[in-house]
């Protein structure tokens, strides 16, 4: 199987067995894939959700179930997590950034307004604007903002994913979260300051 070699980190074990015309495309696939599941906020990337072909020159994302919750709250991708260990950045490209500021909240309406709830549909787009925003002042998407964090339903109670926090102490988790630095926390300060910006400026793009 693919994890034969390291079966602590999937991803690199196979991007290590992608054969060499292949590695570049599936790399820059898996980067893309953690991408927009971040803007959807799904909470169920992992290896049994990614289908390769049986050469390994392909691999597509499935299984979409767990997508559009609120913020960054429950974020969880075993993808993102296995690149990080591995050094790997995960970086928003000049194509999709363009993709990204372009697409409007009355765009993401009409493409997924009938499936999912009003709010759900304005998170997402926020989700659009945080992305491109991390990309442009830090360079990449840095794992350590997406970190699984478990909240309640009014975001009042924090717990920390095991599988996404193994290598990190818990009072580490507390030391963020009293420094309003756990994935939601950040992700709302943002969204607050950004949507303050909009409705203060007339002249806004948004």
């Amino acid at each position: 199987g693919a994890g034969d070699e390291d079966p602590s980190n999937y991803t690199k074990t196979l991007l290590d067995k992608v054969p060499k015309e292949h590695k570049e495309k599936i790399r820059k696939k898996l980067n893309d894939m953690i991408i927009m599941d971040l803007i959807m906020n799904n909470n169920d990337r992992h290896s049994g959700n990614l289908l390769i072909s049986n050469d390994l020159s392909d691999v597509h994302a499935i299984d979409h179930g767990n997508a559009f919750g609120n913020g960054m709250s429950g974020v969880k991708n075993s993808v993102f997590r296995d690149m990080h260990a591995a050094n790997m950045k995960v970086t928003v490209d000049e194509d999709m950034m363009k993709r990204l500021k372009g697409t409007s909240l009355g765009h993401l309406k009409l493409a997924v307004g009938g499936h999912v709830e009003d709010w759900a549909v304005a998170q997402t787009f926020l989700r659009t604007r945080y992305v491109a925003h991390l990309q442009e002042t830090e360079g990449e998407l840095d794992f350590e903002r997406f970190r699984t964090v478990m909240t309640n339903l009014d975001n009042t109670a924090y717990q920390p994913d095991d599988t996404m926090w193994a290598n990190l102490p818990n009072e580490e988790f507390r030391h963020r979260q009293r420094n309003g630095q756990l994935p939601e926390q950040l992700f709302e300060s943002w969204a607050q300051d950004y949507l303050d910006q909009v409705t203060s400026n007339p002249d806004h793009p948004d």
